[in-house]
């Protein structure tokens, strides 16, 4: 039940503010305070030419693991903080021809970076690992790799 909610909630707040990610549709698998899970479909949106997963639509998955995390972090402490990718690396290691799931282990760290962000009012900064695989065709080999570099900074106002 949690998942669902965790993905209609995903989904509302891409209506809204990240249209292009509501055209996706992720979904989310597992979302708690170590780790993220997050599912992009293939399908006609997400396929390119050639009959494998977009670029682009690869990248937004990726940002989806570790954004999903700190934006739990932060959340949960009820504070206006933003929250910024600053840098974003891609190692492709095969063709992603399926349904792809992004995994991110790194909640705990995204939380104690969020906490220190908002102790003493400065910039954060972590650089966090997100791994692709395409669970039904190859299990849990990795498609993909991805390093994104995450900023957070507490708004004003507080």
């Amino acid at each position: 039940m949690t998942r669902m909610l965790d993905t209609l909630g995903l989904w509302a707040y891409a209506a809204f503010r990240f249209p292009l990610l509501a055209v996706l549709r992720p979904r989310v698998e597992r979302l708690d305070e170590n780790a993220s899970r997050v599912r992009v479909v293939m399908g006609h949106l997400t396929r390119n030419h050639l009959g494998t997963m977009y670029f682009g639509a690869l990248c937004m998955g990726a940002e989806l693991g570790p954004g999903l995390l700190a934006m739990r972090c932060i959340r949960e402490r009820g504070n206006r903080t933003a929250l910024i990718f600053k840098e974003f690396h891609a190692k492709f290691l095969r063709r992603v021809e399926g349904d792809a799931v992004f995994h991110c282990d790194e909640g705990a760290e995204l939380c104690r970076m969020v906490d220190e962000a908002l102790a003493s009012g400065a910039r954060g900064e972590r650089t966090v690992k997100v791994v692709a695989t395409v669970p039904l065709l190859s299990g849990e080999e990795p498609v993909a790799e991805f390093e994104l570099t995450i900023s957070v900074k507490r708004r004003g106002g507080q």
